[in-house]
């Protein structure tokens, strides 16, 4: 007679599913998971990271330099920008270009120091270009210094790693105030 102790021999269990079959099964779920619009999508396409951060380089180098022409060449010929919450949503890159120009150009504005803080991008063409700005002013009694914690929320065209989209997040009332106070 044999005796039973409760542990199953494992070679003498079939899977009900062979093992090739078990793994095809589990590696098309496993994509599912990760591409759940599969991969005719736009959306899952793989941005180069590394160009990415190149751009935003680009744009920071450009910024220091009050150069609107160069940021705007940054943009799609169809991209938007959008300069603070509840403001309008400027289209096309001649219009934004233009807005750059203008707003670099008071006689006020002496120079511009933005310094990314954080730079987050990820593989499907978004970034988050976060920093510190310091704009030199011409005050009323001379230099004076303007800070603001700022935020470029940016998508990526793809191919071609042009802006399709900013939104600009800042304190808007904090720079408005603080440039008035260099001024008086």
């Amino acid at each position: 007679s044999t005796q039973s102790t409760g542990v199953t021999n494992r070679a003498m269990v079939r899977p009900a599913t062979p093992l090739p079959t078990f793994l095809l099964l589990l590696l098309l779920v496993a994509s599912q998971a990760i591409h759940p619009r599969g991969p005719s999508n736009p959306r899952t396409s793989i941005f180069n990271q590394t160009k990415m951060r190149s751009v935003l380089d680009q744009f920071v180098e450009a910024a220091n330099q009050l150069d609107g022409m160069q940021i705007g060449g940054l943009f799609a010929e169809d991209g938007t920008f959008q300069d603070g919450a509840g403001t309008a949503v400027m289209r096309g890159r001649e219009n934004i270009t233009l807005f750059w120009e203008q707003g670099f150009s008071p006689k006020w504005l002496t120079a511009l120091n933005f310094v990314p803080t954080n730079v987050a991008t990820d593989g499907y063409g978004n970034a988050n270009l976060a920093g510190e700005i310091a704009m030199t002013v011409a005050g009323k009694r001379g230099p004076c210094w303007v800070h603001l914690p700022e935020a470029f929320i940016i998508r990526f065209g793809n191919p071609s790693y042009e802006f399709e989209s900013v939104r600009v997040v800042y304190d808007d009332g904090s720079e408005t105030s603080q440039i008035a106070a260099c001024m008086s």
